[in-house]
């Protein structure tokens, strides 16, 4: 079974996994981990997650900055406790969603492509100038 860490400084992690509540339903292979505030020492809960992997589980893990000490954290556990993983830094939210909607395993190769779909979603919003005499729907360019 695929499993899906989102592991990040501050409550990014559970306000990513709250949003995908609404959007997608089913969160059930999903495990945010808040790191480094009052709630939750960060080590001990990467380290219960991995632990409760089994070997037929697919563990994808998204963090947020690359080279970060989350980021290098769950890097080094997941290397120290030898666990197949495809660790992903600096994700958005299309990226996790299309990942969790996929629910099949996902290599490397895939991964990639998931995530140069998911960079095509962060540009810059273009509207026309709402003083002529478009319509409402017409704003967006």
């Amino acid at each position: 079974m695929q499993k899906i860490l989102l592991a990040t400084h501050g409550h990014l992690a559970s306000g990513l996994l709250s949003t995908l509540k609404i959007v997608a339903g089913d969160v059930s292979r999903v495990q945010a981990i808040d790191g480094y505030t009052e709630a939750e020492d960060i080590t001990s809960a990467i380290e219960n997650t991995l632990d409760s992997l089994r070997d037929s589980d697919q563990l994808i893990v998204f963090t947020d900055l690359f080279g970060g000490s989350v980021n290098q954290l769950v890097t080094k556990l997941v290397m120290e406790k030898n666990i197949p993983a495809i660790i992903v830094s600096g994700f958005n939210v299309a990226l996790v969603l299309a990942v969790l909607l996929a629910n099949k395993p996902i290599n490397k190769q895939q991964m990639q492509l998931y995530i140069d779909e998911a960079r095509k979603g962060m540009t810059i919003v273009e509207f026309k100038s709402t003083q002529s005499n478009d319509s409402e729907n017409d704003f967006l360019g």
